[in-house]
């Protein structure tokens, strides 16, 4: 396949196999190698995808949008273990290996983690490591930029404590809430949140986390509350239900902590049933 011609302004991942016999820490040179020379060894990623980074313990949610070359589902399976290239104007920015979520990085090679493992969903990945400017000039990011401050930066100073209703019970976020959900899905949510852990950061969203008092196996909820312009993402396990609640203006995305959770919820709940198929 030769590589496809990419749009000015516009980050392009390029999928290469690792040369036959060599280990992940060629990938860096190959990848670029293997792009830069128009080598039919790289295709870009067939379908749309995100990828976020971390840089240290700081987490950076905007979306890095990926645009796939042909629309087509990708074989998420087959990606890790492949090495990787990132293009911006045609130019290779940084290039590395693809890991599955759990597999250790080789030695001073930058790694595209493949958060999303399951198929049918749209790939996902956490790019770790100094990222490239052009890389955050693409996504609209500022490594500096302080992201508890902004239209619910005052709930920045519940970090770290249990000061949950003070932050469910701002004017703000419960009116977001109700607007994102029924009298009724609003109770449950807060039942659900009743035995729950400190409040944290992640990314650019203060984190509220819990479950259900006696029955936290099957019965929790999170609350991803993005401080700089008050966007509000919620989601609640009921039993067998797994149920998301986006806010309007942002109805494409969810914080990542938030996608996670859900993802994981609904795992669990596939395991629930194989057990109780057993029974």
């Amino acid at each position: 396949m030769v590589p496809a011609v990419v749009q000015a302004a516009e980050a392009t991942l390029w999928i290469v196999k690792p040369a036959l016999g060599a280990d992940l820490a060629d990938c860096p040179r190959r990848a670029a190698s293997a792009v830069e020379g128009k080598s039919p060894d790289a295709r870009r990623l067939t379908e749309d995808a995100v990828a976020h980074w971390a840089a240290g313990d700081r987490w950076f949610e905007q979306d890095l949008p990926l645009r796939g070359a042909t629309g087509a589902e990708e074989d998420i399976g087959a990606l890790a273990g492949q090495c990787f290239a990132l293009t911006v104007d045609g130019r290779v920015t940084i290039s590395g290996a693809i890991l599955g979520p759990r597999a250790a990085p080789p030695p001073r090679v930058p790694v595209l983690r493949l958060i999303t493992a399951k198929q049918g969903l749209a790939p996902r990945f956490e790019l770790r490591g100094a990222i490239p400017s052009k890389l955050r000039s693409v996504a609209g990011v500022s490594i500096d930029a302080d992201y508890k401050v902004g239209a619910l930066g005052r709930l920045a100073r519940h970090i770290g404590t249990y000061h949950h209703d003070a932050v469910l019970d701002d004017p703000e976020v419960d009116a977001a809430l109700d607007a994102l959900m029924t009298p009724h899905e609003k109770a449950t949510l807060r039942t659900n949140l009743g035995v729950m852990s400190p409040i944290g950061f992640l990314g650019d969203c203060l984190i509220l986390q819990g479950n259900k008092p006696h029955d936290g196996a099957t019965h929790s909820a999170m609350v991803a509350i993005r401080l700089r312009d008050g966007l509000v993402h919620a989601a609640v396990r009921e039993d067998d239900d797994v149920l998301q609640y986006r806010d309007a203006r942002e109805r494409g995305t969810v914080p990542d902590a938030l996608f996670l959770w859900v993802q994981e919820a609904r795992e669990s709940v596939e395991e629930w049933r194989k057990l109780e198929g057993r029974r």
